[in-house]
C-alpha cells in the first residue's frame, strides 16, 4: 500500500478499503500506524477494527467555521499523540485535498509554522496535496501557531 510520509509519524494517502486486508495491515504495521483518521464518507471496517480509528467526513469544499474548528483540534489531538508515540494515517477518497488540508493543519502545530508554509511542505511531500482553493486559502489565513 503506497502511503506519502509527511512528517515523521505522519502517512497521507486516499482510501484503502479496496485494497487487500493484508496489504493494509502489513503497511500500518511496518510504519508503525497506531491511528488512522478518514476524512472521507465510507467507514474503512478493517481499519477502524484494528487502529485507533476516527471517521470525520467533511466535504470536499466551503468548511464551515465549526469544521474549521474541529479540524484545528483534531490536528492539536494528533499532534499531541505523535509525542508519545502514535503513527497516524490520514486519508480521503483520492488522498489530496482533505487529507493535504488536515496534514497542513498537524505540519503547522508540529513545525510551529505558518499555514503557508505548512502547505508548502505537504505540497513538498506529497505532490498535488491541497487543490481545492478554499483549503489553500483557508490555511494561507493562518499564521504561526
Amino acid at each position: 500500500m503506497k502511503v506519502h510520509r509527511i512528517i515523521p509519524g505522519i502517512y497521507q494517502r486516499g482510501h484503502t478499503e479496496h485494497l487487500p486486508v493484508s496489504d493494509r495491515l502489513a503497511t500500518c504495521a511496518s510504519l508503525g500506524i497506531t491511528s488512522a483518521v478518514n476524512l472521507w464518507t465510507p467507514r474503512d471496517d478493517i481499519l477502524g477494527n484494528t487502529l485507533n480509528y476516527y471517521h470525520f467526513p467533511i466535504p470536499d469544499g466551503l468548511l464551515s467555521w465549526e469544521t474549521q474548528r474541529a479540524l484545528e483540534q483534531l490536528s492539536e489531538h494528533i499532534v499531541r499523540s505523535l509525542s508519545v508515540g502514535d503513527g497516524w494515517l490520514i486519508q480521503c477518497h483520492a488522498g489530496r485535498n482533505r487529507s493535504g488540508l488536515l496534514s497542513a493543519l498537524v505540519v503547522r502545530q508540529a513545525l510551529g509554522l505558518s499555514g503557508r508554509l505548512a502547505l508548502a511542505h505537504v505540497r513538498l511531500m506529497r505532490p498535488g496535496s491541497v487543490a481545492n482553493p478554499h483549503f489553500e486559502a483557508y490555511l494561507n489565513t493562518l499564521g504561526d501557531p
